[in-house]
């Protein structure tokens, strides 16, 4: 769930992406994992949906180690990959993704990157693209 306000916004080679609407300085606390706002899909459940679901979660959701599918609730799915993000997350003991922070200050208008291989299983051995921003 996404504790700062942001806006949905073209951008360039990769579709829609997620900005931060104000400056956020290193180290703010901009998303939380919240499993009452966001949606957990279990390896049951997942099995059991339409495939049209199924393909939207798997675009838009990401697959945990426990085989779990998390799709986030608000803007942040709109988060796109960096192979140098401005952002870091941090992990609990199951290496589930607890919070996430700006590693570096953030300027208003400017779009918050994630490192999916970090947090998307299907992405572990890296992705189909790299963003070279």
């Amino acid at each position: 769930m996404l504790l700062v306000e942001t806006f949905i916004q073209s951008t360039s080679k990769k579709g829609l992406g997620l900005f931060a609407k104000s400056f956020l300085p290193k180290g703010t606390v901009y998303w939380k994992r919240n499993e009452e706002f966001d949606r957990l899909f279990t390896v049951e459940q997942f099995a059991k949906l339409d495939p049209i679901a199924a393909d939207y979660i798997s675009y838009d959701g990401f697959l945990e180690t426990t085989g779990n599918w998390y799709l986030c609730g608000d803007n942040a799915r709109f988060s796109n990959h960096s192979s140098t993000p401005n952002t870091k997350n941090n992990f609990d003991v199951q290496n589930l993704i607890v919070h996430s922070v700006v590693s570096v200050d953030v300027e208003a208008g400017e779009e918050l990157l994630i490192d999916y291989t970090e947090i998307c299983q299907t992405c572990i051995d890296g992705v189909a693209f790299e963003s070279h921003f």
